[in-house]
């Protein structure tokens, strides 16, 4: 149990923003865990993303989420967990100005949303997408997959889904220079 603890404490001072102690634990974490031959890492990969993606080191955190892919896949993991690994895939994507790659893995985290029925995840995934698009000058695209999405996901239930679909159809009819 000291590689969980371990982990769960580098997450709570990722939390935090404290990149020092977040690294320190998460290697102590993974020497832990390696110590007793344990392979589903991905969830330590993704704490050590999420570090490196705070820090602005887009091209480290690119890595340990490759890591978490692999470790994921590994260990057959088709969880949410993998719908969150390939979010943040699209979102380090994005930022590496790598939109193409970036709408595949938003993609791949929308179909896993929609598997498992969250709504909120369908929403996040959604926004990516279209945003991804949007940058790239397709934003036909974007609203393709925004009609392809089944209407349960749309209907507005919460905060986010108040303003993520209008605000996708905002976006990309304004691409579109389709103002009315």
């Amino acid at each position: 149990r000291p590689g969980f603890t371990l982990k769960v404490l580098a997450d709570l001072f990722d939390g935090t923003r404290e990149p020092s102690k977040v690294l320190q634990t998460l290697d102590l974490s993974l020497e832990a865990y390696k110590s007793i031959n344990y392979t589903q890492l991905h969830p330590v990969y993704v704490i050590y993303a999420s570090a490196y993606y705070s820090r602005g080191n887009y091209r480290q955190a690119l890595y340990y989420e490759l890591l978490a892919l692999k470790s994921a896949e590994s260990a057959n993991d088709t969880s949410l967990t993998l719908c969150q690994i390939h979010n943040v895939m699209g979102v380090i994507l994005g930022q590496l100005g790598d939109r193409e790659k970036s709408v595949y893995h938003y993609k791949i985290a929308l179909q896993i949303a929609e598997k498992y029925n969250s709504t909120v995840d369908v929403l996040i995934m959604l926004k990516g997408i279209v945003h991804s698009y949007n940058e790239i000058g397709k934003p036909e695209e974007g609203l393709k997959v925004l009609r392809s999405i089944p209407g349960k996901f749309l209907i507005p239930k919460d905060d986010a889904s108040y303003y993520v679909v209008p605000l996708a159809y905002l976006t990309i009819y304004h691409k579109l220079k389709n103002y009315p």
